[in-house]
């Protein structure tokens, strides 16, 4: 396990599965602290009571929500200074630009390997 500063990650995902592999991953190979939401709605109600260092969210969601709860979102993790990083099935460059467009500081690709997860994370946390 990588001995790294105790930290507090936000998963917005709808695969129970996938949110699973991560808070699992997370958790034993790093020591962090997940939590798990299906929803930008619970991850925005989850952020009022638990600062995240970083959100994972699933850029699907992004054609699936309300408007104003995804605005609401990227406008409180901006304040917040919480980075976004946006997974998606495929990652092409204009995705890329998009994803940064919204506010990301990084996109994953998945499926990924739960090293490189914690890898790409643990550079952001730095």
């Amino acid at each position: 396990m990588l001995q790294l500063d105790r930290k507090y990650i936000l998963v917005i995902e709808v695969a129970k599965d996938i949110r699973e592999i991560i808070k699992r991953s997370l958790g034993h190979m790093a020591n962090w602290q997940v939590f798990s939401v299906n929803t930008i709605a619970e991850g925005l109600t989850l952020i009022q009571t638990q600062q995240p260092n970083v959100i994972l969210l699933e850029a699907d969601l992004l054609d699936h929500s309300d408007c104003h709860i995804w605005q609401q979102l990227q406008t409180t993790a901006s304040e917040q200074s919480i980075p976004l990083i946006f997974m998606a099935a495929r990652i092409r460059s204009m995705d890329r630009l998009r994803f940064e467009e919204l506010g990301a500081v990084s996109a994953i690709a998945k499926p990924f390997e739960p090293q490189e997860l914690v890898e790409a994370i643990a550079q952001l946390l730095k």
